[in-house]
């Protein structure tokens, strides 16, 4: 393995802080947004000349902005070696169960992953402003100080939060509904879902890595050129870790199998 891949995994465990915890105690995670309980802080925003803004009225909004952040990493992964795992059908789970032995980890990724291979101006700032039923759904969590308004524009920007796993040999990892992930673009459909993409890399060893990339929208502040609070909501909202009632982070599900 070249330095640098190993630098690019060594940081990215170091960052993702992963806890493997059983699938059972999901229906009683609550979610919430981190920032929350900090000390407020505030700043001047610098003027900001961009007179684009996406309008959120719906997911299909979303998608069209995320497709853009997530092609530029897909793409760099593919040159750097890597290959997209393509989604298991339900038939083939159904094969692969009476010739292999499965076994399904969930793990809470806390903080947002450095992303060493696109280019950073994917993830630059941009202007947004968000439909009624988002607002609602934000302003429900977060503290009245935080709550955000659908005639207003605020800064924003995407954040990529990922794990991976280094096959055993003879093991295979396949992707699992992750609904309490970040986001990712729905190739069969026009709509972001929550969930992560999943990519594999062939070691020179003969060792099969494994990469999980999902996304987050950081609603930073409010576009104004005065003094104005930081907001730093997360969306989607994160997942409180069933054992662990101070941590809030993502929930990536996956299966590991391995032939009997």
């Amino acid at each position: 393995m070249n330095k640098r891949l190993f630098f690019s995994f060594s940081l990215f465990a170091i960052l993702s802080f992963p806890f493997l915890t059983s699938c059972e105690n999901e229906s009683n995670s609550m979610l919430g947004n981190k920032d929350t309980a900090k000390r407020r802080e505030f700043i001047v925003p610098t003027i900001n000349n961009d007179t684009t803004t996406l309008c959120v009225n719906s997911l299909e909004d979303l998608r069209n902005s995320l497709t853009q952040v997530v092609n530029e990493r897909e793409n760099r992964l593919i040159q750097k070696g890597w290959t997209k795992v393509e989604e298991e059908q339900p038939q083939t789970r159904s094969v692969l169960r009476a010739k292999r032995r499965i076994r399904t980890d969930t793990v809470y990724i806390y903080r947002e992953t450095v992303d060493l291979y696109s280019d950073p101006s994917v993830y630059a700032n941009f202007n947004a402003k968000f439909s009624k039923s988002m607002v609602d759904s934000i302003n429900k969590v977060v503290s009245p100080e935080l709550r955000i308004s659908t005639n207003k524009k605020y800064v924003c920007r995407w954040r990529l939060y990922g794990t991976y796993y280094n096959a055993n040999d003879g093991e295979k990892v396949s992707a699992r509904p992750s609904p309490l992930c970040g986001l990712v673009p729905n190739t069969k459909s026009s709509y972001t879902e929550r969930g992560y993409s999943l990519y594999l890399y062939k070691t020179k060893e003969n060792v099969n890595q494994y990469q999980m990339n999902s996304y987050q929208l950081r609603i930073q502040w409010e576009n104004v050129s005065h003094k104005t609070i930081i907001l730093d909501i997360d969306w989607p909202f994160f997942a409180r870790h069933p054992s662990n009632i101070g941590s809030l982070g993502y929930q990536f599900i996956y299966a590991v199998s391995k032939r009997i």
